[in-house]
């Protein structure tokens, strides 16, 4: 509950932070891979304390961890703005109820009338792929019945630090080929990234060494990571600063929804009707080649809306920033005049 909150506020605050579209770009990569690096030591670390220490050590050290989160969020400066004093006055007069409905009614209403909307469902199309790999892990593990249960913890805790490792790698092997001015490139990268994604979990499905299955868990992870960093890219350049957050939100809600579902359904194919974990790896790597079709399709003859809303916020962006800049200085040849009447 509390993530679904976190992830919009983070994702909506950076296009205030960041106001050129390369450095933004840059950004929103940053982060992703901060936490491809979170995701791989992490992982590591924690199958090694649950291993060693036990289930409450490994607990004790994620909190203290969060704790070490907000106090570094804490410490970020600055001030951004993502409406105007007016805006601001009117919602101000409004009870904190009827903001609420107001901002999840309009923002609904935003998504639903624009032209970028398919581009709110492309994480969940990737989330339906790689949500049953946290039960197919916990499977690949225990797939040994000789194994201990240390030796199980061992092996669940390297499958996440390869899903880190990938999620690491994959945007790093991307980056050359995106460019933020050429916004069709950052959708290809989304659509080519489902590849990467099918290879991964068809090679699960078809091959048992646990180094295999390591090697596919990277590439899998690899491809769920470029398409979600270079996804959020697109929303960033698509959406108007003051309706981002509520689109992420959306976008984030729709996500962790096919996420559940995914792993559930992954959860039922095992448990009620006898389908092996190699076996859903392989459903999971069709699923994939189906989404890339899908988007491939809408990447080639369904796009040129959304690169034309991206270039005209784009100008809207620049006009904005230079008219902050102009206003800036002028403020500031103001406090100079008036600053000898000080003295």
């Amino acid at each position: 509950s509390i993530a679904s909150l976190y992830e919009p506020c983070r994702s909506s605050i950076l296009p205030l932070m960041v106001k050129e579209d390369e450095n933004l770009r840059l950004a929103t990569t940053l982060t992703g891979m901060a936490w491809s690096v979170m995701a791989s030591i992490g992982s590591g670390l924690g199958g090694y304390f649950v291993a060693e220490y036990g289930m409450t050590a490994c607990f004790v050290l994620d909190s203290a961890s969060y704790a070490m989160s907000a106090w570094l969020l804490y410490r970020i400066g600055g001030e951004w703005q993502a409406l105007s004093d007016g805006e601001r006055n009117n919602h101000g007069n409004e009870s904190i109820r009827k903001q609420i409905e107001n901002m999840i009614v309009m923002g609904w209403k935003y998504v639903v009338t624009s032209s970028f909307w398919p581009l709110v469902f492309m994480k969940s199309t990737t989330s339906l792929v790689y949500g049953g790999s946290d039960i197919l892990n916990v499977s690949f593990a225990e797939e040994d019945p000789f194994s201990t249960k240390e030796e199980q913890s061992k092996k669940l805790g390297t499958l996440f630090l390869c899903v880190g490792l990938g999620c690491f790698i994959g945007p790093i092997l991307f980056e050359p080929f995106t460019r933020i001015d050429k916004p069709k490139t950052v959708l290809d990268a989304c659509v080519f990234s489902f590849l990467f994604q099918a290879v991964g979990c068809l090679v699960m499905g078809y091959f048992r060494p646990f180094s295999m299955t390591m090697l596919s868990t990277i590439v899998r992870s690899a491809g769920s990571s470029i398409l979600w960093i270079d996804s959020q890219v697109l929303l960033q350049l698509a959406v108007k600063s003051d309706m981002l957050g509520r689109v992420v939100a959306i976008d984030y809600g729709f996500a962790l929804a096919a996420e559940a579902c995914s792993a559930m359904v992954a959860g039922l194919l095992q448990d009620n009707y006898n389908v092996k974990p190699r076996e859903v790896s392989s459903i999971m790597g069709m699923e994939a080649l189906f989404f890339f079709t899908l988007w491939w399709c809408y990447s080639t003859f369904g796009s040129d809306d959304v690169f034309q809303t991206i270039k005209e916020n784009s100008e809207s962006e620049q006009s904005t920033t230079k008219l902050d800049k102009r206003r800036e200085e002028m403020r500031a040849t103001e406090r100079t005049k008036l600053l000898p009447h000080c003295v």
